[in-house]
């Protein structure tokens, strides 16, 4: 028989790039911030505040939103156009001029918002307010709630969420106009009794309501000397990267080292702003001075601005059905991701991004894979050439994906067989099979003695709260009675949420010592800045004299010590869940 026929009987691979053409989708979100810029705010606000919060929120805001600010009294003060990334320090800049003086115009306001958004098919509005409409006589006053009302009802109609901050004593109460239009268009409301409230809210509104993916890096308290914070990007070749510092006093003499294609920093009274385009380092070091007692908070906000690549790899092998005139063909789908300036640039290739779910619509199902070296690969089977619709979801990303999500994908149709006699395929076939199954038994015999039941360990499901602090970890006793130095791993460049096994921890710090059962320690955030141990092993485990015992999870605060005897019997260390420190914070 001809080699060419033997050579088919095994496998035939055939190697090519999938035919993929990219949908075009709309990028860009619009959110309107509606501030109230009456007198009365000289009082609730006198910090001007609420100024600060407006540029929180602009900048928090990932490329693909357009931000606009629109201010009133008597009349509107101020409406911008909706800026795009590159126009958001000018708004910032005319908000900073905001005056608050006159009566409360909330229905021209507000006109003024729909205007800006009428044509845009997903819309928001922040709107900050300390009470109630009010103008210089009673006609007046009932014009603008009913120009207000009926705006309203206009944004429910056109799909506008109305989100609305109450400020101060007089919006305490849960049921006034502004709180009312919040819960007709389906926004969220929230009252802050001082004006210091006001950027946890902004803060929530970002994360719960738009879902942005703002990660916090450290909370500090300043000793009012100058502070140094060095932070460590968790992932590389970042196509943008804006780190937020919000403190509740001023923030003065701020310095920022770093490396990157291009750059912006802005600062208010108690907020800075550092926004890098493609930094060419991890590394950004960070020097500023605050009053002594005051809370500065660091936050950052990562995207990435990518293109899905796919390449496909087939497989066809003789069918076992007689009557097939076609070899039964299966591809498999790489799906790898590049930056979308740069198609030579692979993007979430770092270990931050391993074992990340990713979840895939094709054709319609749906699928949740993760990524594994910056790269998702499942099996299809192809009867025919056809083409896949394949829509990529990043919700469970820790960072924002901007870029094409959306892509067809060909595939070739199988090929003909060969004209040939089968009765000699199933001979050599069967000859295969003899060889791997005696391969295969002569392995498991030579390797019998060597197996080792182990049970596999249960992964726990990842948390929704984001990791702080560090663990000190001391080596007590090894099995080789080898000396390690004291150890700190920080929790802070750990991927938000996911689980962590104690074996992980050790290696990542570099210790070569083998401690039996550590892979069955498991660590992950937990809420109020707490970590929660689970303990799948038969390790001895004691917590303030307490045995943790198996299979359970317990929650640790800052400050715990926890004592671990290892199942060799011999190994032993403990550790402490510390806080970092406020002088020098590394990430």
């Amino acid at each position: 028989m001809k080699l060419k026929y033997i050579t088919l009987i095994l496998f035939l691979l055939i190697f090519c790039s999938g035919k993929q053409v990219f949908a075009t989708e709309a990028k860009q979100t619009p959110v309107v911030f509606l501030l109230d810029a009456s007198g009365s705010m000289n009082t609730n606000d006198p910090d001007r505040l609420a100024i600060d919060s407006i540029a929180q929120l602009i900048y928090s805001l990932p490329s693909n939103y357009d931000v606009g600010v629109v201010a009133y009294n008597d009349e509107v003060v101020l409406k911008t156009e909706l800026a795009s990334p590159t126009q958001r320090t000018k708004i910032v800049k005319q908000a900073q001029a905001i005056e608050y003086h006159g009566y409360t115009n909330a229905g021209e306001g507000l006109e003024a918002c729909m205007d800006l958004l009428e044509n845009q098919p997903v819309k928001h509005i922040v709107m900050l307010s300390d009470g109630e409409i009010l103008m210089g006589n009673v006609d007046e006053t009932q014009n603008s709630i009913q120009t207000f009302e009926m705006m309203a009802n206009n944004a429910q109609e056109h799909n506008v969420s109305i989100h609305a901050i109450g400020l101060g004593d007089e919006m305490e109460q849960d049921k006034n106009l502004f709180f009312n239009t919040a819960t007709k268009t389906g926004g969220s409301k929230y009252h802050v009794p001082k004006a210091v409230d006001i950027q946890q809210v902004i803060d929530t509104i970002i994360v719960d309501e738009f879902g942005i993916k703002k990660n916090t890096l450290a909370v500090m308290e300043s000793d009012g000397t100058v502070q140094t914070i060095n932070i460590e990007l968790p992932s590389k070749n970042i196509s943008k990267v804006r780190i937020l510092l919000t403190s509740t006093k001023p923030i003065t003499g701020l310095v920022a080292d770093f490396n990157a294609n291009a750059s912006m920093q802005s600062s208010g009274s108690r907020y800075a702003i550092i926004e890098l385009e493609h930094p060419t380092e991890q590394v950004v070091n960070i020097t500023l001075r605050s009053e002594k007692m005051s809370q500065i908070k660091v936050d950052f906000v990562a995207e990435y601005e990518l293109n899905p690549i796919f390449n496909i790899t087939y497989e066809d092998i003789v069918p076992t059905d007689k009557d097939s005139i076609y070899f039964q063909r299966t591809a498999t789908v790489h799906l790898s991701f590049v930056d979308e300036e740069n198609n030579h640039i692979a993007v979430l290739t770092d270990d931050y991004f391993n074992n990340t779910p990713l979840n895939l619509n094709i054709d319609g199902e749906s699928v949740e894979l993760p990524i594994i070296d910056g790269q998702v690969t499942w099996r299809t089977d192809v009867t025919q050439q056809e083409t896949k619709e394949i829509q990529v979801d990043f919700s469970e990303f820790p960072v924002s994906i901007l870029g094409n999500k959306m892509v067809t994908v060909e595939f070739d149709a199988p090929q003909l067989l060969p004209k040939t006699d089968y009765t000699i395929w199933f001979i050599v076939g069967g000859l295969i099979l003899i060889v791997v199954i005696v391969s295969v038994t002569i392995t498991l015999i030579q390797n019998r003695r060597k197996v080792i039941a182990l049970t596999a360990p249960e992964i726990p499901e990842p948390s929704k709260f984001s990791y702080v602090g560090k663990l000190n970890i001391y080596v007590t006793k090894t099995t080789t009675d080898k000396d390690i130095p004291p150890l700190s791993f920080n929790l802070f460049r750990l991927s938000s949420g996911r689980a962590v096994c104690l074996q992980e921890v050790l290696e990542d710090l570099g210790v070569k010592e083998v401690f039996e059962g550590a892979q069955k320690i498991f660590f992950k955030p937990g809420s109020n800045r707490g970590l929660i141990l689970n303990n799948q092993s038969d390790c001895t485990i004691i917590k303030n004299r307490e045995i943790l015992m198996k299979n359970k999870s317990y929650e640790l605060s800052l400050d715990s010590k926890v004592d671990i005897s290892f199942e060799d019997e011999k190994s032993e260390l403990t550790f402490q869940y510390k806080d970092v420190k406020l002088s020098n914070i590394t990430i």
